[in-house]
């Protein structure tokens, strides 16, 4: 679970930049309204590449501020595909820059937490998420705050800590408001599953995962919904609810496979049949299914056709 979570909270974080306060450069600019623009559409891939061409317009400049804003972009969005190793050593980069330009290290020491905890470094998790709230260049708003006992509560549930998580958890909660995002608001109702299943409250936990699944639909994140309906499927299978457990799973399959990951769909697609009591339920998962490996096949068969000769 902390993989996921973290990875998943990490979008909320993509820019450090207030909005009156553009880059020093035109160019610069350009890159970065397109890397926020691509983020916006779900094109990931693509922002990503246009945070890289950020970072090399800002060693042009060689100017700390905008390397460091440019270098910490860079990373999160590498972290978000899963180059974990890469984006740590930006992350380094950014906090040199970033100190050396005297600029607010909150965001900085907080995605460092969140990526020593995806690497299952737990005291070092602890030791940036200390530092996001305490050093003296931190000054941490209340976002930092909610992130800050979200890493810990993550940790505390994987050590067994389950009453120490309870509390990080409600202490996350009271600090949220409507002013914040809704990937803050998923990842409270993601932990609050994670903690309700460890405290055998197998209905709440289906019931914080699928506001956690709500939640990403609400802001566009596909393939976190998709995560937290597998997991909410889980919750209710624990729970003795078969078939709610099996229309999660379907859902989940559909929005994989319409994201390219057919593996996934058929995966999950399998399951849902398991999971599925209802004849009328597992009628359309089967038939979905079919459509499914039909369409792998035609898409397999176009890629594997012959040029034409004219």
């Amino acid at each position: 679970m902390s993989v996921t979570l973290c990875l998943a909270l990490i979008a909320g974080c993509t820019s450090r930049r207030p909005e009156h306060e553009p880059p020093s450069d035109d160019e610069l600019a350009r890159f970065t309204r397109g890397a926020r623009t691509a983020f916006e559409r779900g094109q990931r891939e693509q922002a990503t590449r246009y945070h890289e061409q950020a970072l090399q317009r800002a060693y042009v400049l060689d100017n700390p501020r905008e390397i460091g804003n440019a270098a910490y972009n860079f990373a999160v969005s590498l972290m978000g595909e899963g180059d974990l190793e890469r984006a740590g050593k930006l992350l380094d980069e950014a906090e040199w820059e970033l100190i050396r330009a005297g600029e607010n290290m909150a965001d900085v020491y907080i995605v460092q937490g969140k990526l020593a905890l995806t690497q299952k470094e737990e005291g070092r998790a602890l030791f940036y998420v200390k530092r996001a709230l305490n050093h003296p260049q931190s000054q941490p708003a209340t976002e930092h705050r909610i992130l800050g006992a979200l890493i810990r509560g993550e940790i505390a549930v994987d050590r067994g800590e389950i009453l120490v998580a309870r509390q990080l958890l409600q202490e996350a909660a009271a600090s949220i408001g409507p002013e914040q995002g809704d990937e803050l608001h998923a990842g409270i109702s993601g932990l609050e599953g994670v903690v309700s299943q460890r405290e055998d409250d197998h209905h709440l936990a289906a019931r914080s995962f699928d506001r956690e699944a709500a939640l990403w639909r609400a802001s566009g994140r596909y393939n976190d919904m998709a995560l937290a309906l597998e997991r909410s499927a889980t919750a209710h299978s624990q729970a003795g609810r078969p078939d709610f457990a099996a229309e999660r799973l379907f859902r989940a399959a559909r929005s994989r496979f319409a994201q390219g990951d057919e593996n996934a769909a058929l995966r999950l697609l399998e399951d849902a049949i398991a999971n599925a009591r209802s004849p009328s339920l597992r009628q359309r998962i089967v038939h979905l299914s079919d459509q499914f490996h039909a369409a792998g096949a035609g898409s397999r068969t176009e890629q594997n056709a012959p040029a034409r000769k004219d």
